[in-house]
C-alpha cells in the first residue's frame, strides 16, 4: 500500500480495504492490516473497516457476486438435470407398466428419491439467488 515513513490517505485505504473485502478476505484480517498499516488501535480500524463495509456494500457484493452466481446456477443446473432424468425415469416405468415387478419398484423408488433430491436442490438454489438480489437491492449485509 504505501512505504514505512508515509501513512496512506484515508482515501487510499478506503480503496485497499474494499478490494479486500471484494476478493473475500475475512474482515478480521483487513482490520489487522490496516492497524498495522495506520498504526491504529484494533477498535478503532475495526469501526474504519465496518463503515467502509456498509458505505461500500453493493461494490463489495459486486466483486464477489461473479463467484456466487456461478456457484448458484451450477447448483441450480444439478438440481435441475437430476430431477429431470430421475423424473424421466419415472415416467417411462410408468408408461411400460414395470412398476408392477419388484426390482423395478425398487429402481422406481430410488428414481422417486433422486427426483425430491433435485426438487430441494433447485429450489435452495433459486433461494440463494433471492437472498442475493434481495441484499443487493436493500444494501445490507446482515
Amino acid at each position: 500500500m504505501s512505504t514505512q515513513d508515509q501513512l496512506p490517505t484515508e482515501q487510499d485505504l478506503e480503496h485497499y480495504v474494499v478490494a479486500k473485502l471484494s476478493a473475500f478476505v475475512a474482515r478480521d484480517d483487513v482490520v489487522l492490516d490496516v492497524c498495522r498499516v495506520m498504526e491504529w488501535e484494533w477498535d478503532r480500524a475495526e469501526l474504519f473497516v465496518k463503515a467502509i463495509q456498509e458505505q461500500h456494500f453493493r461494490r463489495i457484493v459486486l466483486g464477489q457476486s461473479p463467484w456466487f452466481l456461478a456457484i448458484a446456477l451450477g447448483i441450480l443446473v444439478s438440481g435441475i438435470a437430476l430431477m429431470a432424468a430421475s423424473g424421466l425415469a419415472l415416467w417411462f416405468a410408468y408408461r411400460e407398466r414395470r412398476l408392477s415387478d419388484a426390482f423395478q419398484v425398487l429402481g422406481a423408488s430410488r428414481a422417486g428419491y433422486a427426483f425430491v433430491v433435485g426438487v430441494l436442490i433447485t429450489f435452495g438454489a433459486l433461494g440463494g439467488v433471492w437472498v442475493f438480489l434481495r441484499q443487493m437491492l436493500r444494501g445490507r449485509s446482515d
